[in-house]
Formats: structure tokens, sequence, C-alpha cells
């Protein structure tokens, strides 16, 4: 009948509907609504719908009346067959309730001169999926103007919503907000209005087919309405909208309005595309195409802030529009456009453009540049694995590094582990997730297990950055991932997944009593000790019994020989004998009392002597050798050698570590302090290196047989390559090679940074102030307030225009503690953070910041990572900040970085917090090594010790009685002050009479001949007087060699890097004039000079101990020379190295064989 018949009526009433039929209802006959299955009535009703099918009504529709169940938040679920729910009149959603549409839900509006508009003052969540996609449509859906569409309003405080895979359309007769009288109105298919305490977002939406012309009338119609709100829209259609030449548009935004669209399309709409009225709104638009409008692309009628692009990672496609391609119809306003595609390379039509023939511009348009080329939208790889790094870091910084998996596949990932290569200049501190330190390899391995998939990971290293790095220098950070089912060629999996880091758990000092006693009883360390003494170590009573992870103990002793600055030997004394480790600045060699290696840094040359001697060693390391063929009598000190090669650190390090150095350097005292000092620095590497091998020989030899050659890294760029012979690595041929172009080189191999299991960090060493930075804290504990600081500054030499700053905020931070200040604004459906800072003039700044607090439930170890970007779309420049990576505790320390000048006392105020609000304990776990801590703790003085500037570290952590927390760190700059203690050498290289310095016929690594030649300071030089007019090497007669210098601020070494080579049996004197000074400008006091020869060749190939006529017929069989690359050998100089001449060799120098 025309009264409606009904299946189920429910009012003011509580029903759940479960698998049920609904069938059959209705006649047909009605006069504006159709006979219905389900009609809901009243606020308090409240239906759940579960499973059930509609089929063969009259309308398969559930019919809402206006405000139905709308005095509590519900949702509207898909049934089988339901063709929608009907609003029956206008509904309202108040302010106090959220409605929810759930996948492939449709909502149609009333017909007839019911109205029936969708009026949001609460919150509108609608979030379907590619395959169920949510549509807001007329009853009838199947023409423009059969409904008002979608209204939020948010005069009362919200008003928001969030769109996801829907279609909005078919609207165009007036609403409640654009408010004209009857039919006579304007329209639009989403309108949005004073919704300024929250965001309307869009995305995968579709605005299309709003429009209205009742036969004699056009009516103002738009796709999207936006006046006094914020809308984000990303990835989203505005099409087929509006059919009139009167300021119809496919979007408008007008009044205090901010609005982002990106990657979304506005086409094909019958009037504007874009737009904006008045002065006061923002608008940005970025990977967008505005195409096929009929009449301008976009319009800015007003000043207000219009940014289009401004970035070439961001581009807009502009062109084929019947008007302008943008229009500045503002007289004192300007619309900034730069990076787009105007149709054409030659960029758009112009006056100031002549040869342009792409769409065409006004006045008050910045275009240039442009580009020359359509947008390709960017093809975006997931990656296994994410590196999150700093982009620019001051020397001395410390800094939270993460490393983050997701298993992007179907398959569970068994045994993924995720390996970080920290760079190369800094220095490793602590991880968090159970994070194991491999220090031969500067990496940090995380041993996850299995992954299920759609599984994430974070985890953090914390590193610090050397002192002294110059400008500009880019370091990697390399994330690396892997799994049983996921392995790479550049990925030794198996090694990463057994690994287990050696950890000393605690140290406990030796007295002399104790020494005397392991010394009597033990001759093999005995033995070494007496060694060390007879070379002039001297033990200052720096013994420590340590307590290892792995259960067992080792006694470790530090000997030191103040006539060798930076020299130490240490003595090892565990279950598996005794053990010494020499460390210079130049080579680092392991031995025991029957043989032994030493490993040079500069040319990764390895010489054995003893039992550990290889029968492939020779003197002579620059000819190309012969390769024979077998194994020979392959053993343990081969598999031992082969095996270290690969695990001996590849870097020299400064003498000069400490006070404490200076002064047993100087005066013979406090060396005990610094014998520990140098230990603790450089740690067990070594020592650990030999028990790793130890292992892998016991268990069977062959594991260290080679096949091919190996390498080994000089920077990601280039590696040595040495040779397999006869299943031994042969040093003397080391050769230097080239990664490929885009590819890295990490531990030895050539990785490709644009793998989807590797994630490749760049970060840029700065020495001033970064002018575009985001700062926040290190760490943080559940309630703490966390302060995030955005600065920004125009370097440019004109004035910015458009210059705003964009934050996305965190998942991990609760956005209801968010307080944003100095003007930002935030979006919570996108969770963007925006502050519009309109123009900058050149070299003027500022910053914003916001506070928030940790979102609940955070577990200790959560990582935290936030960054901002700053936007210039006037010069145009895009400039992200650096990563903020911020890990939760359960009680944190704050560290600082504090500043003072030479000779100048700092305090130093530790902080830290803990959620308890328990009182805080402050222990700080090691003192600064360059001056001296005074006071209680956490009120302290730091004064620094005479002469020094540079960085100076303590570290402390926090106990609220119940937890302690991980170790901060103080960083203390002390500053080139006025000072006239004038600089000295502390250490060189060669070191001073040295008669067995090896001699090199052809350059090799660093393009130079070695050795280089080194002078280590007391104090920083300036850099500009290091020339080869205060550092050079003569030879007896006086001749100066060429050279190049450079000078290593991280260690206080000025280079000499020889461009001629050194001859055999020759004295050389190497000098530093006065005319190198310190950073306060102080001179070398006098002139220092030093002097070295060079060795003889030997032959002994033999092992015989001299030259004879065996080795003779070896060289002879085994080197093919070239008489002009090695003249020198050439002795008879008949132009032919040959038998004769390796005769006159062994007679003028055999006898000079060790």
């Amino acid at each position: 009948s025309s009264d409606g018949d009904l299946g189920v009526y429910v009012e003011n009433s509580r029903v759940a509907i479960e698998d049920s039929l609904f069938t059959g209802i209705g006649n047909g006959s009605y006069y504006v609504f159709p006979d219905a299955p389900i009609y809901i009535a009243g606020s308090d009703s409240d239906v759940v719908l579960t499973g059930n099918t509609f089929t063969a009504n009259d309308s398969n529709m559930v019919v809402l009346q206006a405000g139905a169940m709308m005095a509590h938040d519900t949702t509207l679920t898909k049934q089988i067959g339901l063709d929608g729910y009907l609003l029956e009149s206008d509904f309202l959603v108040p302010v106090t309730t959220t409605l929810t549409l759930s996948p492939g839900v449709t909502l149609r509006g009333g017909a007839g001169s019911d109205r029936a508009e969708l009026r949001v003052e609460g919150d509108l969540r609608a979030i379907g999926t590619p395959t169920q996609p949510i549509t807001f449509t007329s009853f009838d859906d199947s023409a423009p103007n059969q409904w008002p569409g979608l209204v939020f309003e948010g005069s009362a405080g919200r008003g928001t919503g969030h769109l996801q895979y829907a279609t909005v359309r078919y609207g165009g007769r007036g609403n409640s907000v654009l408010n004209a009288s009857g039919d006579y109105h304007a329209g639009s298919n989403v309108t949005v209005s004073n919704v300024l305490g929250g965001e309307v977002r869009l995305e995968h939406t579709t605005l299309e087919q709003e429009f209205h012309f009742d036969g004699w009338h056009f009516f103002l119609d738009h796709g999207l309405y936006v006046n006094n709100s914020r809308v984000s829209m990303a990835d989203s259609i505005v099409q087929d909208n509006c059919d009139s030449g009167n300021e119809d548009s496919g979007v408008y935004v007008a009044g205090n309005s901010q609005v982002l669209i990106d990657s979304s399309l506005i086409q094909s709409n019958g009037a504007l595309g874009l737009l904006v009225e008045g002065d006061t709104a923002f608008v940005k638009v970025t990977g967008s195409s505005i195409v096929n409008n009929t009449d301008d692309g976009v319009r800015n009628k007003g000043e207000a802030t219009v940014v289009l692009s401004g970035d070439p990672a961001s581009a807009n496609a502009i062109h084929d529009n019947t008007g302008y391609g943008v229009n500045q119809a503002g007289t004192s306003g300007q619309t900034i456009a730069t990076y787009n595609w105007w149709g054409d390379s030659s960029g758009p039509t112009h006056a100031g453009n002549p040869s342009g023939t792409g769409e065409e511009v006004t006045d008050r348009v910045l275009y240039d540049p442009w580009l020359t080329e359509p947008p390709t939208p960017p093809s975006v790889a997931v990656k296994l694995v994410q590196g999150v790094a700093p982009e620019r870091i001051p020397p001395g910084a410390s800094a939270e590094l993460g490393a983050f998996l997701t298993n992007v596949t179907t398959e569970t990932l068994p045994n993924a582990v995720v390996v970080a290569h920290l760079p190369t200049e800094s220095e490793y501190i602590q991880s968090t997730g159970d994070g194991q330190y491999w220090p031969q390899r500067h990496e940090v391995v995380w041993q996850l297990g299995d992954v299920a998939p759609g599984d994430s990971q974070r985890f953090s290293a914390q590193v610090r950055f050397k002192w002294g790095l110059y400008p500009f220098l880019q370091m990697n950070f390399i994330t690396l991932g892997g799994a049983d089912n996921r392995t790479h060629p550049w990925m030794a999996l198996p090694e990463y997944q057994s690994y287990t880091e050696l950890k000393v758990i605690s140290l406990q000092p030796v007295s002399q009593a104790e020494l005397n006693a392991i010394l009597a009883g033990d001759p093999e360390f005995a033995a070494l000790y007496n060694q060390a003494a007879a070379d002039g170590f001297i033990y200052y009573g720096s013994a420590q019994m340590e307590q290892l992870s792995d259960g067992s103990s080792r006694l470790v002793l530090v000997l030191l020989n103040v006539d060798m600055p930076g020299q130490r030997i240490d003595l090892y004394r565990d279950l598996t004998g005794s053990v010494a480790v020499r460390t210079t600045p130049t080579y680092e060699e392991v031995y025991t009392t029957t043989g032994g290696l030493r490993f040079y840094f500069e040319t990764r040359e390895m010489a054995s002597w003893g039992e550990m001697n290889s029968a492939l060693a020779t003197r002579v390391p620059t000819f190309v050798r012969q390769m024979p063929n077998g194994c020979g009598d392959f053993g343990y000190n081969d598999c031992l050698r082969n095996c270290m090669l690969n695990s001996i650190p590849s870097r020299q390090f400064a003498p000069y570590y400490s006070s404490a150095c200076a002064a047993c350097y100087d005066s013979g005292t406090r060396c005990q302090q610094c014998a520990w000092n140098m230990y603790l620095l450089r740690n067990d590497t070594i020592r650990n290196s030999l028990d790793i091998c130890y292992d892998r020989c016991d268990d069977n030899t062959d594991n260290g047989k080679c096949d091919e050659p190996t390498r080994s890294c000089i920077n990601n760029k280039f590696f040595i390559e040495t040779p397999c012979v006869d299943c031994e690595y042969d040093t003397s041929q080391n050769t230097v090679g080239a990664c490929p172009s885009g590819t890295r080189c990490i531990n030895g191999r050539c990785i490709d940074p644009d793998d989807p299991d590797i994630d490749d960090d760049t970060i840029v060493v700065l020495t001033v102030h970064d002018p575009n930075a985001m700062v926040g804290p290190a760490e943080a504990a559940p309630g703490q307030w966390m302060t995030y600081i955005i600065e920004f500054e125009n370097v440019g030499a004109g004035a910015a225009y458009g210059v705003h700053v964009k934050s996305q905020l965190p998942p991990d931070l609760d956005s209801g503690s968010l307080v944003i200040d100095d003007g930002g604004f935030y979006l919570p459906a996108s969770r963007t953070l925006l502050w519009d800072i309109g123009e900058l003039a050149a070299g003027e700044g500022g910053q914003v910041q916001f506070q928030v607090q940790p979102a609940s439930g955070l577990i200790s170890g959560t990582i935290i990572v936030a960054n901002a970007t700053v936007y210039f779309p006037s010069v145009p420049e895009t400039t992200p900040t650096n990563d903020v990576v911020t890990v939760i505790g359960d009680v944190v320390a704050h560290g600082q970085r504090v500043e003072t000048v030479e000779g100048v006392p700092v305090a130093i105020t530790l902080d830290g917090y803990t959620p308890t609000g328990s009182p805080l304990t402050f222990v700080v776990d090691r003192e600064p090594l360059n001056g001296e801590l005074t006071g209680a703790a956490p009120n302290l003085t730091y004064t620094p010790a005479d002469n020094f500037e540079g960085l100076d570290i303590l570290t402390f952590h926090v106990e609220d009685g119940v937890n302690s927390s991980r170790p901060a760190e103080v960083s203390i700059v002390v500053a080139t002050g006025i000072e006239t203690i004038p600089p000295e050498v502390l250490a060189t290289s060669p070191i001073d009479g040295s008669d067995d310095v090896a001699v090199y016929v052809r350059p090799v690594l660093t393009g130079g001949y070695p050795p280089t030649i080194h002078a280590w300071f007391t104090e920083p030089i300036n850099e500009t007087t290091v020339t080869t007019g205060t550092l050079f090497v003569a030879d007896a007669l006086g001749h100066q060699l060429a050279a190049a210098v450079t000078y290593d601020g991280t260690t206080q070494d000025a280079q000499l890097q020889l461009q001629e080579k050194l001859t055999w049996r020759q004295t050389y004197t190497a000098t530093v004039t006065t005319g190198l000074h310190d950073t306060s400008g102080n001179a070398m006091a006098e002139a220092y000079s030093w002097s070295f020869t060079t060795r003889a060749p030997c032959f002994d190939l033999d092992g015989s101990g001299g030259m004879d006529i065996v080795d003779i017929q070896q060289v002879a069989g085994h080197w093919n020379m070239d008489p002009s690359l090695y003249p020198e050998y050439d002795l008879n100089a008949d132009n032919v190295i040959d038998v004769l001449d390796i005769s006159l060799m062994a007679q003028e120098w055999g006898n000079l064989c060790p």
C-alpha cells in the first residue's frame, strides 16, 4: 500500500538479527519510499545485523529514520544482497557520536522532495577496501542533483571524518551549510565547514557527478567544498563535477582552511579544477594531475598561500585545461608552481618564457623551474629492512641509528637476522633488543628467530661520531636482512645466525702478589712478560681478571713503553694458554712464544714468523707472482693465518688518548690509568678474533682453506683483493679494486643498496649548526613529556615565499596529549602536523615545536622515529630534517651536550626521569679522560686538562630503586681558547732510528708509495699550516721527496704520502718545521726531525735464513720483472732482469736477510 510495508520495525529498542532471510517484502506500491525489510527509528535503538540475506524484496534496503541509533556510536555492516542503508530525511550524526560504515556498505540519500543529507557534527569512519569499497549516493543512484551529499560541520568542536576506498556521487541539491532556499541553491558532493578541531581525510576516494541545472538557472556546484576547515586528500579523484562557467569548481577552498592534496586527480570538471578564495587559506598540491577542466586548472582569487609542487619529487601535471593552467587572479597574491609539467618540455606559455608552448599561466605565478618531461609516479620498492639515521651530524655527536624489519612476504621468515653495518667513523656504544656487536666487522647483529608475515620489529644502535671529522664527509649506515628462505650471495647468513658476542661481564683487579704467583707458576706467560720487558715495555699495575659472558675468565695485563707513545702490549692468560697482542698506530700483531702474525693497516699485508710462518712468505710484496696449484701441507697454523686475515682491524688509531697518557709520556706519572684507558678504548678485538679462529681450526683445519680471493673494504667504494695461492691468502700480491657504480663495499662484498633486503642511509658531517633540523629526546619513559623542536632558516640569497613545515606524528606517540605551539595545526586522520610560515627574508629563520607523551602500554625498548620537512617552494627547495630516534625505557637518563673553552670549568647537571616519581640516584659510570670531574652527582663541574681541546665524554645512568636506565652520555666540547703552550710531536711512524723500513717500488692503495709518514701531535693542529713546507722527507743528500700532505683531525695526525719511492738501504730524515701551528696559533717551539733507514730486499724463499742458489732458481722461475718498472733490480744495466741480476742481488744483499 502507499503506507509502506515493513519486515521488521524497530523503535528505541535493542535488536540483534543474525543469519536471517528477508524476501518477498512489499508490493511495489509506494509514494516516496519503498516498502523495506527493516525500518529503524529512535536515537536509542541499537540494531546489530550479522550474516543476513536480502533478496526479492520490493527494495533490498534498511531505512533509517532521522537520528536513528545516534544516541551512541553505531556501525552499519554489509549484508548479503543488501543494496544499502537509506536515509529517510536529513540525518545528523551528533557531536558525541561516531558513525562507522564497514567495508562494502552503500549509504543512500532520500528521494523526492526530502533532501536527506548526511550531516556529521560528530565523526564519520568509512574505511573500505579495494575489493569492498564504500559508496555514498542517492536513492536512485542514477544522475547528478539527486541528494545533498555529505556535510561535515565542526562548529561544535568535531565534524571530523575519514573516508578510504569510497565514492561520493550524484550530489547537487542544496545542503544545510551552503544554505540556499528550495531548489535554488549551491551544492557539493562533500561539504566541509568549520572543521578546525580535527580533520576530514579522503584517501582512495572518488568525488564525481555533482551538478545542478534546472533548465534556466545554473547554481554554484563543487565536487568538494571546504571553508574554514582542515582537509587532506590522497590518492583520490575529483572528476565530472559541475557544468557552468559561474565559478563552479572541482575543489573549492575558502576562509582559514588548510588543504593538502597529494597523488590525486582533478580532471574533467565542467568548470574550474581548483578555486581558492580569500587571503588566509593554505593549499598544497603534490604529485597530482589537474587536467581537462573546462576553465582554469587552478585559480587563486586572493592572497592565499597556494603551493603547487615546489619539489621535483612531488611534481604535478597541469595541462589541457580550457582556461589558464594557473590563474593568479588576485593582483597582490602569488601562486608558487615550480617543478610542474605544463604539457610541453618548453614550459608554460607566458611572456616571461617566450619559447614556452605549454599550458598558459598568468602573471604572479612562479613557474620556473619546470619539468621537461611528464612526471613519472614514484616506484616504491617494498623493503624487508629499513635503516634510520640522521642525514647530518656534527663531529663528536652521539646518535641512535634505527634498524627495522617488516616481513612483507606471505611466508614466515625462519631464523631471520638483521645486521646494521655501522658508519666507519663512528664508535659503537650500545644497542637495544639483544643486539650483539661484532667489533671485527663493526656491525650489530639481531637474531630474530621466526618472523611471521606482516610482523615488524624495531631496534636501535647508539654510536658516537668521532671528533675532528672533516666537513661534508659522507658515511654510510647499511642495514641488511636475511632468513633461511631469503639468502643472498653478499651475506654470509650462517655466520650471523650463529654469532655470539663475547662480553666482559665484570672486572676484578689483580694484586702484585697474585701476579707474581702467576708468573712463577706459568713459564709461557712469564716468557711473554719478560720479552715485553726486554723490548722496553713496563708493567704499571694495570692487571685485571675478566669474567666473560661464556662463563670463562681470563687475565689481561697491559704494558706501556713511554718512549713509544701509542704502543702497548696486552698479555692474556686463560685455559687455552697465553697470548700477547702488540698494538701500534700503524700495525697490530698477535704472538705466542712460538710464532706470530703482524698485520699492517696501510697496505693490508700480513707478516708471519715461527710456527705461524707461511710457505708463501716473501719480503718483496711488489711483484706479480705466478700461482702454483695444490694445497701442499695445509695445516693448523695455515688455517689460523687465513682466518685471522679476515678478523684483524684494518684502521690505524691515535696514540693520544687521555690526560693520564699525556702525563705518563711526559713525566712517567699516571701510567697505570693511561694503560687501562688505552685498553678499554681498544678492548679485546684481536684476542677475541683469535678465539674464533682457534674454534674454527680446532674443528677442522680444512675450514680455513681458501679457493678464491678475499676482499677487505678500504671504504664504501674501494677494496683490497688478496689472492688465494695453494689454499693460502698471499698478501704480498694485494691489488686495489673498485665496486661497480651504484654499489657499496661491505665486508669485502659489493652490494646493491637498492636491493629490497638492504637499506642505505648517507650521513654527512657538519661543522656548523644545521639550519634545518629537528631536535628531540634520545630516550623517554611512559608518561614523560617529550619536546620536539624543528628549526628552519632561509640560507638563500633572496626571500622565500610559501615556506611551511610538515611532520608526521609517529604512531607510538599519544595524539590525545599533543600540544602544538607556534600556530601549527594537526590533521589527525593522517597524523600530520603543519606550520604555515609564509615569507622568510634571506638569512631569516626560526623554530616551531610541539610536546607529546608516549602512547600508553609501550614496553621498554620500543623505538620511536620522528622527523620533519621544511619546504621552500619558491626557491625551490625541500629540506628534510634529521631523523630523531627515541628509545622508550622504564627509567631514563638524559644525555646532553655542554660547551666550554680551553681551561674554563663548566657546570654539568645530570638529568633523568622515572614515571614512578621516586627519587633518582645518579651513578657516573665513566669519568672524562681529558679533564677533572668534581662535585656530587647530579651537580658536577668539569675542568679541562691543560692544553686540551676537543671532545670529552662522561657516561652515567640513573636508578629509581627498582629499575636502572641505559647509560647516557654527556658530551663535553672544549673549544679552542687563548693559550700559549706550543704543540709537540707525540709519536711518529716510522719511529726514529728504524732500520728495517720496507720499500715499495710501485704505488699501492692510496695512490702514493708506502710507507705513509705520520706525525701525531699533543693537541689539534691548524690544518692550513700542514703543508709540504712544514712537513717533508729528505734523503741523505738533502733531496726532498715529492709528497702530498693531509691532516686527520680525528687522530691529530699529519700525514705525508710519498709520490716517489724510497730506495734500498738508504737513510731518510723527516722534519716538522716551526711553521706548523696549533689551533690557538702557537707555533712549534723548535723544528722536530727523525730518521729511518730502509731495508735490503731479501729473497729467502726457502726459509734458510739467507739467499742462496735455491732461492735464485725459485726467483728466476716464478717472477717476471719488467726493468722499466723495477730498474733498481737491473743491477748490470743490460735492460733485462735475469739470473745475473739475481746473483748480484744475492752477493750484495744476501747477507742482510734475517
